[in-house]
């Protein structure tokens, strides 16, 4: 039984020894897996740096744009006003310039009416004189044709 002792004494020993081989081996993937997440902490502190240094760069030009875009909006609010009292001027003399052409209208009608009665009475004396001009107009064409022939038999003689 001594032996039997022995064997199971040594047997334990055997895997306290693989035991503590793999608490070692254990321990230093551990002491490895330490020093990656050291390493990959200190990346990932040195890529947030560099993100709050460009997220600070980004926000100074969006406060430039920023004031820019007031500068802008308060040219965009000038030319508003500017562009409102163009308007209201446009619209006054759009007004005057009714008002001046209702004028007009109405001088020219009156000229009209003036003017009417004289061409009733021109066109009353063309019918009237019409007849009696184309006819003398006849009268003396034949006369004269008459009168020339008449000369011209006289000077043959």
């Amino acid at each position: 039984m001594t032996t039997l002792l022995q064997i199971a004494g040594l047997a334990a020993i055997l895997v306290l020894i693989v035991f503590i081989l793999k608490a070692f081996k254990t321990l230093e993937n551990i002491n490895k897996l330490a020093d990656k997440s050291t390493d990959s902490l200190d990346k990932l502190t040195k890529d947030i740096g560099e993100f709050k240094t460009r997220a600070i760069a980004t926000l100074d030009e969006v406060s430039v744009i920023k004031g820019k875009i007031a500068e802008v909006l308060d040219d965009v609010s000038e030319l508003k006003e500017k562009t409102v009292e163009s308007l209201e001027n446009f619209d006054a003399l759009a007004n005057r310039v009714e008002r001046s052409t209702s004028m007009i209208e109405s001088k020219i009608e009156a000229a009209f009416s003036i003017l009417r009665p004289l061409e009733s009475l021109l066109g009353f004396v063309s019918n009237k004189l019409e007849a009696p001009i184309s006819t003398s107009k006849s009268f003396f064409g034949a006369a004269s044709k008459a009168f020339s022939a008449f000369k011209d038999k006289l000077s043959h003689r």
